[in-house]
């Protein structure tokens, strides 16, 4: 009996690992372009804060865009920095080229440490998480 509760425990043991979720990639997909615009309206219901320049409800919408964003203001609430990431860069190129854009990160061009540096001087606590956007 000791030796069949031992094996059962034994098989058991062995067959964790068949359950555990496959490691996902750490690596970032897609493009992304971190913006910092300023930040419009009053406040109110009917004219929410929010960034001059984000993605539009059918932008979001369209699944083959692949397009999502975040956001947050900066310390003195003037200013957004808007954290953008779609499948391709031609996706995020009215993004980039507004004029609306003070300032524009892209992967790749800007090393994460230089984006960090940037963007603490509008908001003290912001860092750049390599794949999921932002953390606080």
């Amino acid at each position: 009996m000791k030796t069949v509760i031992l094996a059962a425990l034994f098989a058991g043991l062995l067959s964790i690992p068949l359950f555990a979720q496959p490691k996902t990639g750490v690596r970032p997909t897609g493009e992304r372009v971190i913006l910092v615009v300023p930040v419009t309206g009053t406040g109110t219901y009917s004219d929410p804060r929010r960034p001059a320049l984000t993605p539009t409800a059918a932008e979001i919408g369209d699944k083959s865009k692949g397009l999502h964003f975040s956001w947050v203001a900066s310390d003195d609430g003037r200013l957004a920095i808007v954290d953008l990431s779609a499948r391709s860069m031609s996706v995020l190129a009215r993004f980039r080229t507004d004029s609306r854009a003070s300032s524009v990160f892209e992967r790749g061009k800007h090393k994460r440490e230089d984006v960090e540096r940037e963007l603490q001087k509008l908001r003290k606590d912001y860092k750049v998480n390599g794949s999921e956007g932002k953390k606080q």
